[in-house]
């Protein structure tokens, strides 16, 4: 059998159609197969490799290791890409980049050959890539390449999907050529890279995922097991920093007064840094999260600008190597309550699911935190209830004032919990506090400590009366630290003083302070407040103690020295206290009478009586207090007997007994039998009286006499019977009359005599004066009132009243006046040295110095105080005056037109001038200082315009005039008007407008002194002002000044300048040591030869020790030893020829009379200026 023909393939025909190659050829072709073969054999094995793990950091390192050993390269580096700066991350090294790289090293985007790939999208090569043009590198990365000791570089991206996630980069010597078998292979193994990398992952994210969610569940469980906020904070803290591998983390609180972030717990790196610190409100990546109300995150926040940094927190980051940070704020309900914020190293940058992470904590944080503040303000209201009702309970218990004060210092302690707290309070008499116990501090018990006001932060407590604090005492410039010292040991930072106010006055103080910067809150301060009101109560109580104490005592005196028998006795009658004028009544010793019931005492005859009035009170039936009953004495005899009884209490308020005070009435009973029988006498006597006697009962007129009726207006007597007896009284008496006599009726105790308004016939009010009684009229009860028309005396007793109520005025408005004056005395020797140095820097600085500036300032500023102690002493009348007859009229058209413009146009400005108007004699610039300050008044009162008036006229003030103006004389006057028709004043600001330094108007805008100043002047010139104003319709003031004749000739004028001469010796006396040193250094430059004295003793020894003459006696007025007056007169006798220059602040009675200089006095007034002194000096010496 043939066998059939065998068919070929078309791949056969087509091998057989094809040239066989040469054997070399083949032989090459095969040794490449085996290459590709080999390499696509190396590829999978390193492929299985990666495949082979899911943890990130392996496949990275093992991917650069393959690639490396691919290519047969010195190294290999695989980059992360981040999405957000597109910059490039060193992710895994292998050969010889791992110690010149590191991990992290960043390659900017764009920068270097992996750059450049990824710019392409393809692999890149590069022989020498410090050759290549297309390589851009920064100084760090180059360092960082030659380190690693390659040049030439293959690149390729990683690719997942279409998202560049990074790149690979091969690197080897310089010259090397990667060929495109290597470039095809390579980028084969990045994309088994690139998914190895992905696996890996997302098997890491969820991995950390679900650590992240059990880490988050078993922080969950643990804030679930706590309420307190510090547990809390410090859980989640050390959380975070483990769970997400940070170097630090801190939690701070909100603080809700401030805004400011405390730290409550800090984890990691600067945990011994940061506890318990207090930052500002909005400082840092916290405060920038909370403004945000959403997370921040910085890769370095010493550097980034969004992030503002204090002066305690930059020191510490930088010392702890914190600069990327992410903070998650904690938000309860709409309110920022807290921040969490992590730390790390420089370059961090914190990814998505890191954010959630913390946002997630956040959120447990803020319910848990929430929680707890919840819990701690319900346990601390529990708590400061259960102390507050403690101490309640120990003020009402305790009438030891040092173990409430105790009690009080521990719970202030316990309630805002702070380190330390001590309270004090005033004794009695004293204006400091005496500290009385303290609480937490490291001084012992027994040390004491007085607080003057003023003084330190609890001084400034006394003063102001209002709760003071500060978060850093010793630092704080608002307080004084004269007290400092005294709390060394105690360290206090934040410090908080509350007063202890008992009837509008601050009776002491109660402190607490924390050593640490922990500052107290509103509601601390609420609760210390409340605490000092307990304290003020029980200082009250112990006042009241003391009081009732003293009472006692004193009613043990009055009761035993009484001379009207006293005796007490229980609810059912047993006497228990009688003092010795019972002894001496009854004839019995007192231990006799004690124990025995008052009844055994009584007369038979009115037992019965008595037991029945005992009964009646016992239950409760109200009587009257008047009683009358017969007792028996010792000896068996008996007495009539009336008195008083009242209850006794107890220290509750309920009735324990009874008091009864008595006298023997016998011999006046007797006496009223007399008087019964001589009663047609006595209605003789009555019906003559000159006092009115009116009887009535149930108000129907029975008597009157005929003064009575005379009083009324009644001619007889008999027209007033029958008639209501109210119809004489005013109608606003009727009540309180009618009270007087329903109890005098009762017998109950009313006013003796008393005064009311009357009403005539005609209706005339007039005064009674009565002394009303019971008697017995017809053989019923009735009233009889004997009257005294006082109307006189009363209208004489109104007058005086007044007349007193301004003389207080006036005595209170000079007293303030001599402070004024006293003060302005002080100032101006200040003033005359601030102005006379400030002069001789001027003389002595060039024209250019631009220090000039400074001193000009000063000097200015010195001459306006000049002028302020120059209205003080206006005020004080302690000024000098230069009076003189003049022309009131002619001052007012000298100052009209300067008044014009001060006014505005506004303000329509009238002047009534009388054309008649007399003399003065007076200052003329000192009544231009008083229109000036008046017309000021009244344009600040009429801030819309209006019409103001400045007249004048002559005025004739009478006797009358005078006794209703204190401090006005009769006699022809001058007047000065001024009216307005602004806002006018009410009467509460009239009583206080001459009182320096009160304003109504805003801070900045008056002193205080302009009618002060005014009220000084007329005063000085004795006369009178006088200020009246209705609230909306203006003020008017009246100024009147005693008017004087025509003089017979003009007062001389002063002559001409006498001739200058040469310098001389001048005797320096001056008590001020800076005046005294600046004068001498004046007058010496000028050229004259001092001797300096400190004061007049070692004046008069310079005197008697210089053998040359003194030509000028310069000298203080006022002085210690003696006055400048006293002094001139003790040297004169020896030097007679010896001028003399008075110089001073302010003026007394040595040198001034009623403010005008004595004959011959020359006066320098303070501040002066240094040429003011020479130029004086010589005018006094050539004269």
């Amino acid at each position: 059998m043939s066998r059939a023909p065998r068919r070929r393939t078309a791949t056969a025909r087509k091998r057989a159609a094809t040239p066989r190659p040469s054997r070399p050829a083949r032989a090459a072709a095969g040794a490449a197969e085996a290459a590709r073969l080999r390499s696509a054999e190396a590829l999978a094995a390193h492929a299985h490799a990666l495949a082979t793990t899911l943890d990130p950091e392996t496949v990275g390192r093992r991917a650069a290791e393959s690639v490396r050993e691919l290519l047969g390269a010195r190294s290999a580096v695989l980059f992360r890409l981040d999405p957000a700066s597109g910059d490039l991350v060193v992710f895994a090294t292998a050969g010889t980049t791992g110690a010149a790289y590191g991990r992290d090293l960043v390659f900017p985007r764009g920068t270097g050959v992996v750059g450049w790939a990824l710019r392409e999208g393809a692999p890149v090569v590069t022989q020498d890539l410090f050759a290549d043009e297309r390589v851009t590198l920064t100084p760090e990365l180059r360092a960082r390449i030659v380190a690693a000791g390659h040049r030439a570089v293959l690149a390729v991206p990683l690719r997942r999907e279409d998202t560049l996630v990074g790149a690979l980069a091969v690197g080897d010597r310089a010259g090397r050529v990667f060929d495109a078998e290597e470039c095809r292979l390579i980028q084969a193994f990045a994309a088994e890279a690139a998914l190895a990398l992905e696996n890996a992952r997302l098997h890491a994210e969820s991995e950390r995922r679900r650590r992240d969610a059990e880490m988050l569940a078993e922080i969950g469980r643990a804030l679930t097991r706590t309420l307190d906020p510090a547990v809390i904070s410090q859980t989640i803290a050390d959380a975070v920093t483990a769970l997400l591998e940070v170097r630090t983390a801190v939690f701070l609180e909100v603080l809700p007064d401030s805004g400011d972030l405390r730290a409550l717990a800090v984890a990691g790196a600067l945990a011994p840094d940061f506890k318990h610190l207090v930052f500002p409100g909005g400082s840092g990546p916290a405060g920038l999260a909370v403004h945000q109300r959403r997370p921040v995150t910085s890769t370095d926040i010493l550097a980034d600008p969004r992030v503002a940094l204090g002066p305690e927190a930059r020191p510490l980051l930088e010392a702890r190597g914190i600069r990327s940070a992410l903070s998650a704020p904690f938000i309860a309900g709409e309110q920022v309550i807290g921040v969490l914020t992590l730390g790390d190293v420089a370059g961090r940058m914190f990814s998505a699911a890191d954010v959630r992470t913390v946002e997630a904590l956040a959120d447990q944080a803020a319910l848990a935190l929430q929680n707890a503040r919840l819990y701690r303000d319900a346990e601390r209201g529990r708590r400061e209830t259960e102390i507050t009702a403690e101490l309640a309970q120990a003020v009402n218990a305790s009438l030891d004032l040092d173990v409430v004060l105790k009690r009080l210092a521990d719970g202030a302690r316990d309630l805002v919990g702070s380190d330390m707290a001590m309270i004090g309070f005033r004794e009695a008499g004293e204006e400091a506090v005496t500290i009385r116990y303290r609480v937490g501090s490291r001084y012992p018990s027994g040390r004491t400590l007085t607080i003057e006001p003023g003084k330190g932060i609890g001084g400034q407590v006394l003063l102001t009366g209002r709760p003071i604090r500060s978060d850093d005492y010793l630092s704080d410039p608002a307080f004084g630290k004269e007290y400092a010292a005294a709390f060394r040991k105690d360290a206090p930072v934040a410090l908080m003083v509350v007063p202890i106010r008992a009837d509008e006055r601050v009776v002491g103080v109660l402190y607490v302070s924390n050593r640490s910067r922990r500052p107290f809150t509103d509601r601390d301060e609420t609760i210390l407040l409340r605490l000092a009101d307990s304290a003020a109560i029980a200082i009250k109580n112990a006042q009241l103690y003391a009081h009732a104490r003293e009472s006692e005592r004193r009613y043990r005196g009055l009761f035993e020295n009484a001379n009207d028998p006293i005796a007490t006795f229980t609810l059912d009658g047993t006497l228990t206290s009688v003092n010795p004028a019972v002894e001496e009544m009854l004839g019995y010793a007192a231990q006799e009478l004690v124990g025995r019931s008052f009844v055994e005492l009584a007369h038979p005859s009115g037992v019965a009586a008595l037991e029945d009035r005992l009964r009646r009170a016992r239950a409760g039936e109200r009587l009257s207090p008047a009683i009358e009953f017969t007792l028996l004495r010792r000896d068996g005899t008996a007495l009539t007997a009336e008195g008083r009884i009242g209850p006794a209490r107890d220290e509750a308020g309920r009735v324990a007994g009874w008091q009864v005070i008595f006298r023997d009435t016998t011999e006046r009973r007797r006496a009223e039998a007399e008087l019964r029988a001589s009663e047609e006498r006595y209605r003789t006597l009555v019906e003559g009286s000159i006092q009115g006697i009116h009887i009535h009962r149930d108000w129907v007129t029975l008597f009157a006499n005929t003064a009575f009726a005379r009083m009324l207006g009644y001619e007889n007597p008999r027209d007033l019977l029958g008639v209501d007896a109210r119809r004489f009284i005013a109608p606003e008496e009727v009540p309180k009359i009618e009270g007087y006599a329903a109890a005098r009726l009762r017998g109950e105790p009313v006013p003796a005599r008393h005064e009311y308004r009357a009403l005539t016939r005609d209706g005339t009010p007039i005064w009674f004066e009565v002394q009303p009684s019971v008697i017995r009229w017809g053989g019923e009860p009735a009233i009889l009132a004997t009257c005294v028309d006082v109307t006189e005396r009363k209208r004489a007793e109104d007058t005086l009243r007044e007349s007193e109520a301004q003389l207080l005025q006036s005595q209170k408005m000079e007293a303030v006046g001599r402070l004024a004056g006293g003060i302005a005395h002080d100032f101006n020797n200040l003033l005359t040295v601030i102005t006379g140095r400030s002069e001789l820097l001027l003389i002595r600085l060039a024209p250019e110095d631009p220090r000039r500036r400074d001193i000009e300032l000063i000097r200015r500023t010195a001459g306006r105080a000049a002028t302020l102690t120059q209205q003080l002493l206006a005020f004080s009348r302690k000024q000098v005056l230069q009076p003189r007859v003049l022309d009131l009229n002619e001052v007012v058209a000298g100052v009209a037109q300067m008044l014009e413009r001060l006014i505005g146009e506004d303000i329509e400005l009238a002047t009534e001038l009388d054309p008649h108007l007399g003399l003065v004699r007076a200052d003329p610039a000192q009544l231009e200082q008083i229109i000036l300050n008046l017309v000021v008044n009244s344009r600040d009162a009429m801030p819309r315009g209006g019409r103001l008036t400045v007249a004048t006229e002559n005025a004739d003030l009478d006797e009358a005039f005078a006794a209703g103006h204190p401090g006005a004389r009769p006699g022809p006057h001058v007047m000065l008007r001024v009216a307005d028709t602004g806002q006018g004043m009410g009467g509460e600001v009239l009583a206080h407008v001459f009182e320096p330094f009160f304003t109504t108007k805003e801070v900045g805008k008056g002193s205080g002194l302009g009618l002060a100043t005014v009220y000084g002047i007329v005063k000085q010139h004795d006369g009178y002002i006088q200020v009246d104003s209705v609230p909306g319709e203006g003020t008017t003031v009246r100024v009147y000044l005693e008017r004087v004749a025509a003089p017979e000739r003009d007062e001389p004028a002063g002559g001409p300048e006498a001739a200058p001469r040469a310098p001389g010796t001048i005797l320096l006396v001056e008590d001020e040591e800076v005046v005294r040193e600046l004068a001498a250094e004046i007058l010496q430059e000028a050229g004259y030869a001092v001797l300096v004295a400190a004061h007049p003793g070692e004046a008069l020894e310079l005197a008697a020790r210089h053998a040359g003459p003194i030509d000028l006696l310069l000298t203080d007025v006022v002085m210690p030893q003696m006055s400048g007056r006293d002094l001139v007169e003790r040297l004169s006798p020896a030097r007679p020829g010896m001028k003399v220059l008075y110089m001073s602040g302010y003026t007394d009675d040595a040198i001034v009379h009623h403010g005008v200089l004595d004959p011959g006095t020359v006066l320098l007034p303070k501040p002066f200026a240094p040429e003011v002194l020479t130029r004086k000096v010589h005018d006094v010496l050539a004269s």
